[in-house]
C-alpha cells in the first residue's frame, strides 16, 4: 500500500471518528435542550397520628431552573397536590393547621392537605385558588370553602392573603369586611400582634386587599 492510500484511509478514519463524536455530542446536548432533567427523586414526609405523604421531585433547567412537586398520600395511588418551586428541591416543614375531630389539614409549601372525618386526604394549592374559582369552582375548591373560612379566622395574613380571594368571590361577608379595612390602612392591635413575625408586611396586605376589592368590583 502506497503512501498517498494511507492517507486517504487515515483521512476518512478521522473524518468517521470526528463525525461520530459530533453525532453523540449533538444528540446529549438536543436531549438536554428538550427534556433537562438535573434530579428526580422522592422523600417521606409524617405527620400526626401515623399520617404520611409522598413527595415525587423533578428538577429541570430548561426553560428555567425550578422544581416540579408532586405531593401524593403514603400509597403513592392519590395525587392532593402539584407545584413549582424554583431552584433545587429542599424538604419543606409539615404543619398541623387544623385538627379537630372531624377535620385535619397540613401545611406543606403552598398547599392545604387535608382530610375530613372518614374520608381520604385531599389537597390545594392555595396559591392556584384564583384560577380555581374563576372555572366555576371545582368539587375540591367548594369543599375548601369552609375550611378557608377557618384558616383566614386565625387572622394570620399568610392565610389571607392565601384565601381572601377565594372566599371574596363565593360572597363571604366577614373577608370581605377584613379586606375593606385593610385597604384602607385600618389594623387592630390584634392584627398587628399576631403578624408581628410575619413576611407579610402591612403594606403587603394593604396592596394585596385593594387588589382584590379592584378585581371584585371589575367581576360585577
Amino acid at each position: 500500500m502506497n503512501a498517498k492510500k494511507i492517507i486517504i484511509i487515515s483521512l476518512i478514519i478521522s473524518f468517521l471518528f470526528v463525525s461520530g463524536i459530533i453525532f453523540v455530542a449533538s444528540i446529549t446536548a438536543f436531549e438536554g435542550w428538550t427534556d433537562g432533567t438535573v434530579k428526580e427523586g422522592d422523600c417521606i414526609l409524617k405527620g400526626i397520628q401515623g399520617d404520611e405523604f409522598s413527595l415525587h421531585f423533578v428538577t429541570k433547567n430548561f426553560p428555567d431552573y425550578q422544581t416540579s412537586v408532586t405531593i401524593m398520600d403514603a400509597s403513592k395511588k392519590e395525587n392532593l397536590s402539584f407545584f413549582h418551586i424554583e431552584g433545587d428541591f429542599y424538604e419543606p416543614k409539615i404543619e398541623v393547621v387544623i385538627d379537630t375531630q372531624d377535620l385535619r389539614c397540613y401545611e406543606i409549601y403552598d398547599s392545604v392537605i387535608y382530610r375530613k372525618k372518614g374520608e381520604k386526604f385531599k389537597g390545594i394549592n392555595i396559591s392556584l385558588q384564583t384560577s380555581l374559582i374563576d372555572l366555576e369552582y371545582n368539587n375540591i375548591t367548594k369543599e375548601f370553602i369552609d375550611i378557608a373560612k377557618i384558616l383566614v379566622a386565625k387572622n394570620e395574613w399568610k392565610w389571607i392573603k392565601g384565601c381572601g380571594s377565594l372566599l371574596v368571590r363565593a360572597g363571604d361577608e366577614n373577608i370581605k369586611k377584613t379586606l375593606e379595612r385593610y385597604a384602607i390602612g385600618q389594623f387592630t392591635n390584634e392584627d398587628l400582634e399576631v403578624n408581628k413575625n410575619n413576611d407579610i408586611t402591612k403594606e403587603d396586605i394593604q396592596a394585596y386587599s385593594k387588589q382584590v376589592l379592584e378585581d371584585k368590583i371589575e367581576k360585577n
